[in-house]
């Protein structure tokens, strides 16, 4: 091999490097989820909920999931009247047609039984509520999440 060829097959492989990086939610991003549909206090564990990204996921200056990504999520743990809160956590996310298991942290906690919702309107009373649709939650992914070939 000569000089411009090992030259090239290092270019290539910076390259590479880069754009798999570039392809890859790093743990600690924070996803900005709006349910899709109303969700109740009182779901069951195991429960799961559609939603999709209220805002682009932009990862060095790339959008790597548009505003709009349906996402999944699932009941943690439901709420029991003045201890345990509603935690919710998201799941899945959709990329090209395939949904792609993701894990994040803590998850959204809906504890008091009064909260005001996107629009503005207070909900909620004597432990039970609802999480209406349009609901604005944010998550933490536990986990990188690779997108390339997705």
């Amino acid at each position: 091999m000569n000089k411009s060829t090992i030259a090239l097959l290092v270019a290539c492989s910076l390259m590479a490097i880069q754009l798999s990086s570039a392809a890859t939610i790093p743990a600690g991003t924070t996803l900005i989820v709006r349910t899709n549909e109303t969700v109740s206090s009182s779901a069951s564990v195991g429960k799961t909920f559609a939603a999709h990204l209220d805002r682009d996921v932009v990862v060095g200056g790339t959008v790597l999931l548009r505003k709009g990504t349906k996402v999944n999520g699932r009941v943690e743990s439901r709420r029991s009247v003045n201890s345990t809160p509603l935690i919710l956590n998201v799941t899945q996310l959709a990329s090209h047609g395939r949904l792609v298991s993701i894990k994040t942290v803590q998850g959204f906690r809906a504890q008091d039984n009064r909260f005001t919702t996107s629009r503005g309107v207070t909900v909620g009373s004597g432990g039970f509520f609802q999480l209406p649709a349009g609901t604005v939650m944010h998550f933490k992914l536990a986990q990188p999440v690779d997108m390339a070939g997705r």
